[in-house]
């Protein structure tokens, strides 16, 4: 059985602006935070999928490199 609760304030949460947009071919972006990493891979790969772009990604002793090909 669950409770249902009124009234709980819904905590903000902080938006992030990828660099996919503004990256040109050859461009390297590096994240080191193990949270964004992962929400990094994805979304880059989201992004590329809808704009007809190409991302790589890959791990290099604990930091995410995320570079643009096409």
């Amino acid at each position: 059985m669950f409770k249902i609760e009124k009234n709980i304030e819904i905590p903000e949460t902080e938006k992030i602006e990828w660099p996919w947009k503004e990256m040109e071919i050859g461009d390297c972006v590096k994240f080191e935070d193990e949270k964004i990493m992962a929400m990094a891979q994805t979304r880059c790969h989201v992004y590329a999928s809808k704009v007809q772009k190409k991302f790589m990604t890959k791990k290099i002793d604990n930091v995410l490199h995320v570079w643009r090909l096409k």
